[in-house]
């Protein structure tokens, strides 16, 4: 059996430009590359330009770089039951999957959300609705993976059972939506 090249990549910086992160990616040896494509920790999010976009699947490809993920920010909480928050949650994603898909991401990672004290079967739906909200307006052409947590506090998704629920009540009412899991293996041990 041929053996495959060992993918190795790490979350880089987008400041001064999403491009700089594969710069920095180059520059440090790496093969693979995880973004932001924005501040993590803001609502909103800068217009990247045509040519900084264009800058950077010119560059992804000159230096091979693939895959190329994009993780969401921190805020959006599509578990939410607070009705703006869900609403801005589902805006905020589906601007980010645009952008995803105009660098060429493989991969869109989401953390599904807190219920904030509700039961998990509410978050589960709560984060369905929304993800179909989200491939209703907008069908990216990346798979969109749920990233597992630590099922701390009232967390969505802190089992794989429950992120099987969820990905299949997606599909059922999504069938075109590519939908996976990313494995953080922090959180599979924080929850148990």
């Amino acid at each position: 059996m041929p053996s495959r090249p060992l993918i190795l990549g790490a979350h880089l910086s987008v400041a001064g430009g999403i491009e700089r992160a594969v710069v920095s990616a180059a520059g440090l040896g790496f093969n693979a590359l995880q973004v932001f494509t924005h501040q993590p920790r803001a609502w909103s999010s800068p217009r990247h330009s045509s040519e900084s976009i264009d800058a950077f699947k010119r560059l992804r490809r000159a230096h091979r770089i693939k895959p190329v993920i994009v993780h969401a920010p921190y805020l959006p909480n599509v578990a939410t039951p607070d009705a703006a928050v869900w609403r801005h949650s589902i805006s905020v994603v589906t601007h980010d999957l645009k952008v995803a898909d105009s660098i060429e991401a493989a991969y869109y990672v989401l953390h599904p959300g807190s219920t904030k004290g509700r039961e998990g079967a509410f978050g589960v739906q709560r984060v369905a609705d929304a993800l179909c909200m989200v491939f209703d307006s907008y069908l990216p052409r990346l798979t969109f993976l749920l990233e597992n947590t630590s099922g701390a506090g009232s967390l969505v998704g802190s089992s794989f059972a429950e992120l099987a629920d969820l990905i299949g009540r997606v599909n059922d009412r999504c069938p075109a939506a590519r939908l996976g899991v990313c494995m953080d293996t922090a959180h599979c041990c924080a929850a148990g």
